[in-house]
């Protein structure tokens, strides 16, 4: 694959995490509210359950990954390992060394606190050359041989924590739900992958879109908007299972926990354990690696 070239002209270091068991996998959508923390945390608690080694990286401000785990903001994390100030290895939380929570089985986690909105701010004033993608990618590569996959929750936006998301991730999978705000959202996801793959990254790849939030009936308006995305995505990157509407996600979440620990035997836990296989399946068909039997 040719080497990314900015504007002028110049070629791009990319700082994705190549050559290595470890997937790195943003997930994302430019439309809030598609259940993008809930595909974080639940991909990496069906992947934790089948034996991966998994680290959630919460990059949203919004703290939606952190707060569904039941962690609170009293940890450093992300804001303070972009800005260079604290090793990665300093703020993750190892879900078997926490005595004051319970992570699900095989998952870690880096928390995201409210600062990250003003890591650029942040930036500008204590170093205005920082590169934080370039950060991240080197505190991101030093752990890579501890983890099958990271995954990195992003902000429903193109901030900086975002941008920097684009250039360290091998994958980005999208987040959507049936409806016509968040499918915009899936083109416009779309459209900023081809930019960093032509001028930041040009490892990125689509894995493709999981639908959130269907409803079990099938109406025929969820039908018809799944449809018209299949029909806009490549064929190696198109819809995985559908991810059907339940209450037990959500009453999970408040009480820090996912769906795989408080309801097993439900459908939609079932449909998750199926989403990480489709996930697992994909990426080995596309980039076969070391590391996962």
């Amino acid at each position: 694959m040719p080497p990314a070239i900015d504007e002028d002209g110049v070629k791009v270091d990319s700082f994705a995490i190549e050559e290595t068991a470890c997937d790195v996998i943003a997930i994302g959508n430019q439309k809030g509210g598609v259940s993008k923390t809930t595909t974080t945390v639940h991909l990496a608690a069906a992947l934790g359950e089948i034996g991966r080694r998994v680290l959630i990286v919460d990059m949203d401000s919004s703290t939606g990954a952190t707060s569904a785990l039941g962690v609170g903001e009293i940890f450093e994390g992300t804001c303070e390992v972009m800005l260079g100030a604290v090793p990665l290895t300093e703020v993750i939380l190892r879900g078997h060394e926490q005595d004051e929570m319970t992570l699900p089985r095989g998952v870690d986690l880096v928390c995201g606190r409210r600062n990250l909105e003003h890591l650029e701010g942040d930036i500008r004033e204590k170093n205005k050359f920082a590169d934080p993608a370039n950060t991240l990618g080197r505190e991101l590569q030093k752990i890579a041989d501890q983890y099958d996959y990271v995954l990195l929750d992003t902000a429903p936006n193109t901030n900086l924590p975002t941008r920097a998301c684009y250039e360290v991730a091998r994958w980005f999978l999208i987040a959507s739900m049936p409806q016509q705000l968040a499918v915009e959202g899936i083109q416009a996801a779309i459209s900023d992958l081809a930019s960093v793959r032509e001028h930041r990254n040009p490892s990125i790849e689509l894995l493709g879109v999981v639908m959130n939030c269907v409803d079990g009936r099938r109406t025929r308006a969820s039908i018809q908007q799944i449809e018209h995305v299949q029909a806009g995505l490549p064929e190696d990157a198109g819809l995985f299972s559908v991810i059907e509407r339940t209450t037990k996600v959500s009453q999970a979440q408040q009480l820090g926990r996912t769906i795989l620990e408080t309801d097993p035997e439900h459908k939609v836990t079932g449909q998750f354990r199926r989403l990480a296989a489709e996930v697992e399946d994909r990426i080995q068909r596309r980039a076969p690696r070391l590391g996962v039997v």
